[in-house]
């Protein structure tokens, strides 16, 4: 509940409306301060909607290169991180991985022709009709990619307990080095989480940010894609700052928040 609360309310368009909303009020008693608070969320939104913004948000979580291919030494095996799926996809049929989910099975086949490494895919239930998030990755990666995984985490609903039940699955059979499969704005907290659980993390990233050239016009209009880039990555510092101060190995499997 925690966890849907501040991913809700305090990333982006939420705290946006909620500021403008709390300087509305304030402007009947205190005008020129709601005045300001209002605007601070009208213009908040404007911008971190906008590629400029967006990109260089992303960019600033872009800690690790892409995987190298070619190393001498390589991890024992992929492991997929989820995100998120669409139940009962009136086009395929059947449930089917959200447009991110693809990105990271497309980019976790093409890492494992090239190295060989087998694939582990992570994800539990989702939501009430009980769809298993792995499983559903496991059917696209099949369908899609002509590729079976090895391994599938089934019981995880938080980045920490996808760390923790792979740890569960991995770590007795010796497997210990991993390549991370996930977007680059998330490796930060990941790579922190699953060495956490006693894993030698190699980040794997995909989907890098990008710098816009902040003299195009078009690069500062407002666009849906930038504001969810934009709620996304800020949802990540919101994580990290969040483990700055609380560890998540008190938290336990079962009480895992973020």
């Amino acid at each position: 509940m925690i966890r849907l609360l501040l991913k809700t309310f305090l990333v982006p368009p939420a705290i946006n409306i909620v500021l403008i909303l709390i300087g509305l009020l304030l402007m009947r008693r205190f005008y020129r301060s709601g005045l300001v608070i209002a605007m601070a969320g009208v213009l908040s939104l404007g911008l971190l909607s906008t590629l400029v913004v967006a990109g260089r948000l992303a960019v600033s979580l872009d800690h690790y290169p892409a995987f190298n291919v070619r190393a001498a030494s390589q991890p024992q095996a992929i492991v997929v991180l989820g995100a998120g799926h669409r139940d009962g996809a009136a086009e395929y049929g059947s449930s089917t991985p959200t447009d991110e989910g693809l990105v990271r099975l497309h980019y976790a086949a093409s890492l494992h022709r090239r190295t060989g490494m087998p694939i582990m895919l992570t994800g539990g239930p989702m939501n009430l009709r009980g769809s298993i998030h792995s499983q559903v990755l496991a059917d696209s990666l099949e369908r899609v990619f002509g590729l079976q995984a090895q391994w599938l985490e089934r019981k995880s609903t938080t980045t920490w307990q996808n760390a923790l039940y792979a740890a569960e699955i991995l770590l007795p059979e010796g497997i210990t080095d991993i390549a991370l499969v996930t977007h680059s704005y998330h490796m930060p907290r990941s790579v922190k989480l699953f060495e956490l659980a006693g894993f030698n993390v190699t980040p794997a990233p995909t989907k890098f940010g990008g710098n816009y050239d902040w003299r195009r016009l078009a690069h500062w209009l407002p666009r849906m894609d930038a504001l969810t880039l934009s709620a996304r990555v800020l949802y990540e510092y919101l994580g990290l700052l969040w483990y700055s101060v609380a560890s998540p190995v008190g938290d336990g499997m079962a009480n895992a928040r973020t």
